[in-house]
């Protein structure tokens, strides 16, 4: 059974929640050819249980529930039903930043084969790989430790891979607006809108 996930950002901008995902023309399926109506774009989308469910059950956490009427005008005209979603949260722009530990770039660190790490960055999908703590590679004889290399990586599959995916999105709208606002708005309250459709 499939599941989707969307993700938009607002700001608190004079007192008011503003969605400021940016408007993208809509296409007419049957034709082909461009509508007259503009859909706002999202923050992030997933489309699929499995591969978002922990970042989901993350996410729940932190969040509160909220009804439509706490929503900017941009998200209320998106969404006109009070239930379109199985679930729909709020969650604090900081509250987000702290599920990733600020002094923590990647999921994992350790000593890994070389030819693991060359199968890891090519390929993607391989997780069987083993790697070593400093302690085991330091009891390596020395030929044995020019195979290896020091590594940090994350699970493509597991929810720090995702919100940190998140997070650089969700900055790269707040730059873009933030600049085409002269940095009017860089100290406004932000939050993540969160819908899930199961």
């Amino acid at each position: 059974m499939g599941a989707t996930y969307l993700l938009y950002t607002e700001m608190l901008i004079d007192g008011e929640w503003r969605c400021i995902n940016p408007l993208i023309k809509n296409y007419d399926k049957k034709s082909g050819r461009e509508a007259d109506e503009y859909k706002l774009s999202y923050t992030y989308w997933s489309g699929s249980r499995s591969g978002f469910g922990s970042t989901a059950d993350r996410l729940r956490q932190i969040a509160r529930q909220f009804k439509r009427n706490e929503l900017s005008p941009e998200l209320q005209k998106e969404f006109k039903e009070e239930n379109e979603f199985g679930g729909q949260y709020l969650i604090s722009y900081e509250d987000l930043l702290g599920l990733i530990p600020r002094n923590i770039k990647h999921q994992y660190h350790g000593f890994m084969h070389k030819d693991d790490v060359f199968r890891f960055e090519t390929e993607f999908d391989v997780w069987n790989f083993d790697s070593v703590t400093s302690e085991e590679y330091m009891e390596l004889p020395e030929e044995m430790r020019q195979l290896y290399q020091y590594y940090e990586w994350d699970d493509p599959d597991d929810w720090f891979c995702h919100v940190k995916s998140i997070i650089d999105k969700v900055q790269a709208q707040l730059y873009f607006f933030n600049a085409v606002n002269y940095l009017k708005y860089e100290s406004c309250e932000k939050r993540i809108v969160f819908f899930e459709y199961c």
